[in-house]
């Protein structure tokens, strides 16, 4: 071996290396990345980690390649979807700010917190002019930032809430991406450029839009869109009030820690969750008195039986004599129990009871 060279394990093969180069670097050399491929390598691992493909390999690494087909790279392509939304957003409305509020829909709901409600041809505009930050395949390389000079950066452009979230962060600097030509800054790994990306669909939802990103380990592929308008709802009352107690985000969530009001955080919740059974309790007491049903819906170990229990609290404060029946008493025994595909007890399954 070389004097200057050191090795590394890249998909089980020792290869020699300079030390201190790049994935990336290593890739180009060896003609192995082209984003036209069917299935692109777009990230890798370094033992046992998962980075860019700009991270320095010194010697003694073990990586793993990950294609653009791989699930896990799927975290990867909607992070990057979203930086480019982003870029889109600062584009046609400067005046506003992108909040990615939450998953609904098989996608990711998105509001402008100023101003009014997207219109479709709005929507349609951003959707277009995603498509042509695509189509420029624009490189997005990371830059390593002081603390201390990434809080003036978002002093300066008066981006509170980024500012907010970078006063809490533990330690000296981190690394932001940047896309070629444009002086947004986004957190978190990325894809190598912008063509990377291969489908996506932005749908209205009044006053936001839902984001649609490719079926995992399916680029070309978009999910169905499934609309939950009550679901929208209350997640949405939800964004809002957590915004009006000021506790919309980490940053904000960090300074109520900060400040030691962590205890009244904890009480604020609590009471609105009690105002939560207290008016249902009063909705079902104006329900007509025959064939009062009340159901209760929800995932394994999600609060089904211990919101029974509060709600039936209620109830008996109006004067009713509520009956909890739980499908936790009709689980077939454990050995009956249905296993899922990976070989795990599958309680969601019809089966997974005594019917």
């Amino acid at each position: 071996m070389s004097g200057d060279k050191t090795m590394v394990t890249i998909d089980n093969r020792a290869v020699g290396i300079k030390p201190g180069m790049t994935i990336l670097q290593y890739l180009q050399a060896e003609n192995l990345l082209d984003r036209h491929d069917n299935d692109p390598i777009v990230m890798a691992s370094v033992n046992g980690r998962r980075v860019g493909l700009t991270e320095p390999m010194f010697g003694e690494e073990r990586v793993r390649l990950i294609r653009l087909r791989n699930r896990e790279a799927q975290t990867t392509v909607q992070r990057t979807l979203l930086f480019v939304l982003a870029v889109a957003v600062e584009e046609l409305f400067p005046n506003q700010k992108l909040r990615v509020n939450f998953s609904y829909g098989g996608g990711v709901y998105c509001e402008l917190m100023e101003g009014e409600a997207l219109s479709s041809n709005q929507i349609a505009a951003l959707a277009e002019r995603i498509h042509e930050l695509v189509d420029m395949d624009l490189p997005l390389t990371p830059q390593r930032f002081g603390l201390r000079a990434l809080l003036k950066i978002y002093q300066r452009k008066g981006d509170e809430q980024n500012f907010t979230s970078a006063r809490y962060i533990r330690r000296d600097s981190l690394n932001l991406y940047r896309m070629e030509g444009y002086d947004h800054l986004y957190y978190g790994r990325q894809l190598p450029s912008t063509g990377y990306l291969r489908a996506f669909r932005l749908i209205p939802e009044s006053p936001g839009f839902v984001l649609l990103s490719n079926i995992p380990g399916k680029p070309e592929e978009l999910p169905d869109y499934h609309p939950q308008p009550k679901f929208l709802t209350t997640l949405r009352e939800y964004s809002v009030w957590s915004e009006n107690i000021k506790v919309q985000d980490s940053g904000s969530m960090n300074e109520f820690i900060v400040q030691g009001r962590t205890s009244e955080l904890i009480q604020i919740s609590e009471a609105r969750h009690a105002k939560f059974f207290v008016d249902a309790a009063q909705q079902i007491s104006e329900m007509p008195q025959e064939g009062r049903l009340i159901l209760l819906a929800g995932p394994s170990s999600s609060g089904k039986t211990s919101s029974a229990k509060r709600l039936a609290v209620q109830l008996r404060v109006l004067g009713f004599r509520p009956f909890a029946l739980s499908l936790d008493n009709y689980f077939v025994d454990r050995e009956d129990t249905p296993r899922d595909e990976d070989g795990d007890y599958d309680y969601e399954s019809i089966d997974a009871l005594k019917i």
